[in-house]
């Protein structure tokens, strides 16, 4: 979409019957940072597919602070997650910070290892971060275990 019109992308992504476009719409409130409107949208929202749509809008348009809360207040664990994960998308350090506060609040086992799995760099974290125990950090592979290993030659 050029130019960003704001009012008429939020049309579209409030009344659109098509979920294609509706969900288009809502991306592209996202990409031209219409936060009020997202919100908007959101509060006002029953589905919870489209809940997840705006708060992928939410994580184009660099909102920690929104998703940071629907991380910690909704009731659905799934939309917590779908918040979580979004807010680690976004990897800046008010994000990484606000998931570990997530991470040290939550009670959902799921959300908890969600919030892990969205911290990939602990090291990159406050010194904080050490708080969370060895055992329950995400593990990667090494690269070299994702090298298929050629059969032995004679």
């Amino acid at each position: 979409m050029i130019g960003g019109d704001r009012d008429h992308l939020f049309a579209a992504a409030k009344g659109e019957k098509n979920e294609s476009l509706r969900a288009d719409a809502i991306r592209q409130l996202g990409l031209v940072h219409a936060p009020d409107q997202l919100h908007q949208l959101y509060q006002s929202e029953t589905s919870p597919n489209v809940k997840k749509d705006i708060l992928q809008a939410f994580f184009l348009s660099g909102d920690a602070k929104f998703l940071a809360e629907v991380a910690q207040t909704d009731k659905d664990p799934e939309i917590r997650r779908t918040a979580i994960h979004n807010l680690g998308l976004i990897g800046n350090d008010d994000s990484r910070q606000a998931l570990l506060n997530i991470y040290n609040k939550e009670t959902d086992r799921e959300n908890k290892e969600t919030v892990l799995n969205s911290m990939p760099t602990l090291s990159s974290l406050s010194p904080a971060a050490k708080k969370i125990p060895n055992s329950r950090r995400p593990r990667f592979p090494s690269l070299l275990s994702c090298i298929p290993k050629r059969p032995a030659t004679t």
